[in-house]
């Protein structure tokens, strides 16, 4: 019994393929040029601004989702998920990369979000709450007390 518990836990620490580093640094790099050829590909960008929200809007709602499970797995005791409930609370280490997207979004907020803009007219109580700085300090700090929190 012992000896097959060590094979499993040898499989579940073994590292990952050589390959594999230099394959997801390519991708990495492919999506980098990706995004440079969209900043100056028409639009002023935007599809690339987009792409950049999008993918944080993505990864912050998939790590705030399994931290979230997480939390009630751990608040109700439940048993039945603890292979799963492992891989949910790994979901943290996507924190980095949701701070990296926000400040992405952040650089790009003048093109994503240009209420205000380009001839529109708003409201005194929406061009308050659509300011471009107050925007950013309120999703800056909405997204701080939800990784305090988490």
């Amino acid at each position: 019994m012992s000896n097959a518990r060590n094979q499993n836990t040898s499989a579940a620490t073994s590292s990952a393929p050589p390959w594999l580093t230099p394959l997801f640094g390519g991708l990495a790099a492919l999506g980098v040029a990706c995004f440079a050829y969209g900043l100056f590909a028409g639009h002023h960008g935007l599809h690339a601004w987009q792409a950049v929200h999008l993918n944080f809007l993505y990864w912050t709602g998939l790590a705030f989702a399994a931290i979230t499970i997480s939390a009630i797995w751990e608040v109700t005791n439940s048993r039945w998920g603890q292979k799963v409930k492992r891989l949910a609370e790994a979901a943290i280490g996507l924190f980095p990369i949701v701070l990296i997207g926000f400040l992405g979004s952040a650089l790009g907020n003048h093109t994503l979000f240009h209420a205000g803009h380009h001839g529109h007219e708003l409201t005194a109580a929406k061009a308050i709450w659509l300011d471009p700085t107050f925007q950013l300090t309120r999703d800056g700090l909405s997204l701080l007390l939800f990784m305090v929190l988490a």
